[in-house]
């Protein structure tokens, strides 16, 4: 996967005629999926891509000596993705009577990049949540890495009361081995049809509407073993909030070449961390607000949930 793959930035800029400005509020509203990567899918609704296993053995050798050849290993992976629909319907005469302000066509902008802007926090919910187990795709709590508490990619902060748990996200993007977004292949992924007018039920009978047509195959692609870590289990308990040693143990499972370039958590999970740093000033004064851990920078959204059911060991 190569590093300048576009961004949802990239693909909604292709989709509507919007200034930089407006870009930049859509994306705000997701900013984990406004940094992903974007790859199409490999076929249709379903992707298929090389998961490397391990590495060949390589080695010395003397003069006269030989060595037994060796090769890489991989796994194919198939991820299938799930169809997100942000068609959206407005009633023609109030879009009409936008005269003044550039119009119907100005009203079904706002409308599309509002309907565009809410793709994308559903986008990144699923991501982060699985929120939808039955129409969406699996989501990273779901992901055989991740859903376990003896997992290796799994730290657990110790929390104990039951539906109180959030989860912290360190992940890889931007390289063969990391994260990235799919979609189902098409020139432009967040598209949005030409507006039709068509009569649509509204309050007593039927009235003329613009109907906008909207939607995509969506999915996600993990790229190995080691793209993400997950910290678990982060509860209010004492003990069980967020601290910079979760974090390094967390970065401590990914191999040196494969260290996560961002760190994702909730608005929660990162006043218990700079709470953490707080205990241990020198001066006592608050910490500042936290924007990376040993330069890997921070991500908040609220799509992280804080009433997660905790992680179990087996039996538990």
């Amino acid at each position: 996967m190569a590093s300048n793959l576009p961004t949802v930035a990239d693909l909604i800029a292709d989709a509507l005629d919007l200034s930089g400005a407006e870009i930049a509020l859509a994306v705000s509203s997701a900013p984990l999926v406004s940094r992903l990567p974007f790859v199409e899918s490999s076929n249709g609704k379903f992707h298929e891509y090389v998961w490397k296993v391990s590495d060949p053995a390589t080695e010395f050798i003397s003069e006269t000596g030989g060595r037994d050849f060796d090769h890489s290993v991989d796994v194919e992976v198939v991820s299938r993705l799930a169809n997100l629909d942000f068609s959206h319907a407005v009633r023609k005469s109030t879009a009409d009577a936008w005269r003044n302000r550039g119009g119907a066509k100005a009203y079904l902008a706002r409308e599309g990049l509002r309907h565009i802007s809410s793709a994308m926090r559903v986008l990144e919910s699923q991501i982060l949540n699985n929120t939808d187990a039955s129409d969406g795709f699996p989501g990273l709590p779901s992901l055989n890495t991740l859903d376990g508490f003896h997992d290796a990619m799994v730290v657990s902060a110790g929390g104990t009361t039951a539906n109180t748990g959030s989860s912290v996200y360190l992940m890889r993007l931007g390289d063969e081995d990391g994260a990235c977004g799919v979609f189902r292949g098409a020139a432009k992924p967040f598209e949005l049809g030409e507006p039709t007018v068509q009569s649509m039920e509204a309050g007593d009978g039927a009235a003329p509407h613009y109907h906008v047509a909207g939607g995509g195959w969506f999915g996600m692609q993990q790229g190995g073993a080691y793209t993400v870590s997950r910290i678990a289990n982060l509860t209010e308990d004492a003990g069980a909030t967020l601290t910079d040693d979760l974090i390094y143990d967390a970065i401590s499972r990914h191999p040196a070449e494969h260290e996560p370039n961002l760190v994702v958590m909730n608005s929660r999970s990162l006043e218990q961390l700079r709470s953490s740093r707080t205990a241990t000033n020198e001066d006592g004064e608050p910490a500042p607000r936290p924007t990376d851990v040993v330069g890997i920078p921070l991500i908040i959204t609220d799509a992280i949930r804080d009433d997660e059911p905790l992680l179990h060991p087996p039996g538990i």
